[in-house]
């Protein structure tokens, strides 16, 4: 396989650069030093040729001047401008205000959208403006696109140096100690990628590098369709399947050094010999084993390259003394996450050397060691910046505290349905925190009326995420009172709060506020505003009574705001005018679309109206793979009591009663809510009921036997609260009808079965 220097002077990416002498002089009172290179470079034109001295490869710079519209070879276009970034290349795209450069590979189809291609006679002036000269400038036009594409399909060294990575069906054809696992996901993916010079991934952001490689198994799935000519049996009908298959034969057949160059692995759904994999693959910088079980073997584990490290193993454990010496044997490893069982029992104590480069620990849901042993990891891990824990990642027996001094410098913290007590401890040992996730959704009893206390604000602390609505008020607010520069505030799963209490201009830093797949009213929203006066990006679930709220605010109350959006939601015009008012310096508004022919058109008429504002419509996302799907029975019946008036939204959202699967005789606790959503298309709310692993317990409010709650709907004047409130039951049964308002604007009680 050829080196990358031998590929870039092969498709003529690289120039001669020749070194040139620095100069000092004597003679200056102070010296002084001539740099011929600078001195050049910043007069082009007046030099033909110099050469002196060495020289030696240099990559040219690359402007992109064309896209790709008829989406010939596109796969591969993509690829050689993402190739060419990873590889360090100087990437620039013209517009319509001159060139930008590129530097991400995910914003490629963001580039070439405002792509303005430049004309022959231009290319002199735009080069100068780099402070080059065309001989180190590559042009990519259409032609020139063609003639890099036609290169590598024809040369099995160029093509897969750009086509880097190859997903398998069968991993065990390439590795030794893997084999069948009785478990099985749905949806599992295997994948390689290689590299054949060390010296490109020898830098970088590991983390950011493995989800780089997922997403090109990911995006090969579909888009390859290419069929290089010294692999003829390809065609551009062939399956991914046996396309795959075809490439993994030629590389097995041409480069028998391959397992040796793999740089990134990840295997689901397999039995893994944990040591013989990474003992085969030498050169490896990141593993990932995602569903897997562990085979025991003898084998011992030599020194590995493993930069990122992602272990999830089903139904066994991981011996104590392999885990410590995969940590011992890896001194460049700085990413960790294990979800598995840590067998604490063979080894209480981890004998760890300093993990210097370790940076991000992340122990999820099934993780299970001693207090003692994760202590050993943060002691060892003294530049730790992220640390992701939990509800109960600890052996419960354990009564050994989390204290470690490598705690003052995270900067990143994560944590899941932790006690408050464990929280405020974590919280009040990291004054140097930056961003904090706290989910709390399941947590029941105690953890709810617990108060945050936090000895000392967190004058770092800018970003705080909150899961689900297991906060009080009160905790609200002490933890808010705490953070004086918060700058980005992002809340989803919320529900009323009533009674949370800003003031007025506490939190002047705050720029981004995100509350989604909540439900609020408009006051709420108005506390948020006053209290954030440069509040610059607003993304929130559309609050009841919004355009009472924007109708009361003074005319550009909000200068600050340039963009908001209503991701499930959509807006009047009357909405959208009132927005524009009090926003006056908005940019960019984002909300759903409508299906009514009239709406559409005056949403046209306001696009041209205010041509400096972007408006971008979106589609209701599909529930499909997030959502079970309710089935109503056919029959319905009328329903008393006030829901609306004819023609407007109802005043409160219905949320549907079912019931967690596997107890008998079930707990009031084991019963969830789900919020039904209104659609404003069809003029009906629409249920949406998580699955299992997203389920969300809601503290209950009302206790009504099943004969009340009949006895509710039966009621002419019907109290809202009582009828669309968190409802639970005193006696739950199973496979029991239940009645459950839906809230149609026709006023209709479907009946809904939980299912047992």
């Amino acid at each position: 396989m050829n080196t990358p220097t031998e590929v870039f002077q092969e498709l003529g990416l690289s120039y001669e650069k020749n070194q040139l002498p620095i100069i000092e002089s004597s003679v200056e009172p102070n010296g002084g030093v001539l740099n011929l290179e600078k001195a050049l470079s910043d007069n082009p034109e007046c030099w033909d040729t110099i050469s002196m001295g060495s020289s030696q490869p240099e990559k040219k710079t690359i402007i992109l001047n064309s896209g790709w519209p008829d989406n010939t070879h596109g796969y591969l276009k993509h690829r050689i401008v993402s190739k060419l970034l990873e590889d360090g290349f100087r990437v620039y795209y013209p517009t319509l205000n001159g060139l930008e450069r590129l530097t991400d590979a995910n914003r490629i189809n963001e580039a070439l959208s405002t792509l303005t291609a430049l004309a022959s006679e231009q290319n002199v002036v735009e080069i100068k403006k780099l402070k080059s000269t065309r001989d180190r400038v590559d042009i990519l036009n259409a032609s020139r696109l063609n003639e890099l594409c036609s290169k590598i399909l024809s040369s099995p060294d160029l093509f897969f140096y750009f086509i880097n990575f190859l997903t398998l069906d069968e991993p065990e054809e390439l590795f030794c100690g893997l084999g069948y696992t009785d478990m099985v996901s749905p949806m599992y993916q295997c994948g390689i990628e290689w590299a054949f010079d060390k010296l490109s991934y020898a830098n970088g952001d590991s983390d950011w590098q493995h989800k780089q490689f997922k997403d090109r198994l990911n995006q090969q799935e579909g888009g390859n369709q290419l069929a290089p000519q010294f692999l003829p049996m390809i065609s551009s009908q062939t399956t991914a399947e046996e396309r795959n298959k075809h490439y993994l034969e030629f590389l097995v057949k041409y480069y028998p050094d391959l397992v040796q160059k793999i740089r990134s692995v990840k295997i689901e759904n397999k039995s893994v010999e944990l040591v013989s994999l990474l003992n085969q693959t030498e050169n490896l910088i990141s593993l990932s084993l995602r569903s897997c079980q562990l085979t025991p073997q003898d084998e011992e584990l030599r020194p590995t390259s493993l930069r990122y490290l992602d272990l999830d193993f089903w139904e066994s454990d991981l011996e104590g003394r392999l885990f410590e010496d995969l940590l011992n044997r890896s001194p460049e490893l700085e990413i960790l996450s294990v979800n598995c069982c840590i067998a604490y029992e063979s080894i209480p104590e981890l004998q760890l050397k300093k993990l210097t480069k370790l940076r991000s620990l992340s122990l999820p849901d099934r993780t299970n060691m001693s207090q003692k042993q994760l202590n050993d990891i943060l002691n060892a891990a003294i530049n730790l910046r992220k640390l992701v824990l939990p509800a109960r990642p600890l052996n419960h027996k354990d009564k050994e505290e989390l204290s470690s001094p490598t705690l003052n410098g995270l900067t990143e913290l994560v944590l899941k349905r932790s006690p408050i007590e464990e929280v405020n401890s974590l919280l009040n040992a990291t004054p140097n925190l930056e961003s904090l996730t706290l989910d709390w959704g399941g947590v029941q009893g105690q953890f709810h009326s617990a108060p945050f206390e936090i000895i000392k604000p967190l004058h770092r602390l800018t970003s705080i995420s909150l899961d689900y609505s297991g906060f009080t008020e009160e905790q609200l607010t002490s933890l808010f009172n705490k953070v004086p520069h918060l700058e980005k505030l992002r809340m989803s799963q919320f529900f009323y709060y009533w009674n949370l209490q800003l003031e007025a201009h506490s939190f002047p830093c705050l720029k981004i506020i995100e509350i989604t797949d909540s439900f609020f009213f408009s006051c709420q929203l108005e506390n948020f505003l006053k209290a954030a006066p440069n509040l610059n990006e607003l993304i929130i679930s559309k609050p009841h009574q919004l355009l009472e709220l924007l109708t009361r605010l003074d005319s550009a109350s909000l200068p600050s705001l340039n963009k908001v959006g209503f991701p499930s939601d959509s807006l009047t015009f009357n909405e959208l005018n009132q927005l524009i008012r009090v926003a006056p310096n908005l940019k960019n508004i984002s909300f759903l679309t409508s299906k009514r022919d009239e709406e559409l058109m005056v949403l046209k008429w306001f696009q041209q109206s205010y041509p400096h504002i972007e408006i971008k419509l979106a589609e209701l996302a599909s529930t499909e793979d997030q959502f079970i799907g309710l089935n109503f029975n056919s029959q319905s019946m009328p329903l008393d009591g006030n829901i609306g008036e004819s023609g407007e939204t109802p005043e409160l959202p219905a949320r549907t009663l079912f019931k967690a699967r596997g107890l008998c005789e079930p707990e009031v606790f084991d019963y969830h809510l789900s919020a039904v959503e209104w659609d404003s298309h069809r003029s009906i709310f629409k249920p949406i009921i998580p699955r299992e692993e997203s389920l969300v317990v809601i503290p209950q409010s009302l206790e009504l036997t099943n004969q009340q709650l009949e006895e509710v709907f039966h009621q002419l004047d019907t109290s809202s609260e009582l009828v669309y409130g968190q409802i639970t039951f005193l006696k739950p049964a199973l496979n029991q009808w239940l009645q459950l308002p839906a809230l149609s604007m026709s006023d209709e009680l479907y009946p809904v079965r939980i299912a047992g």
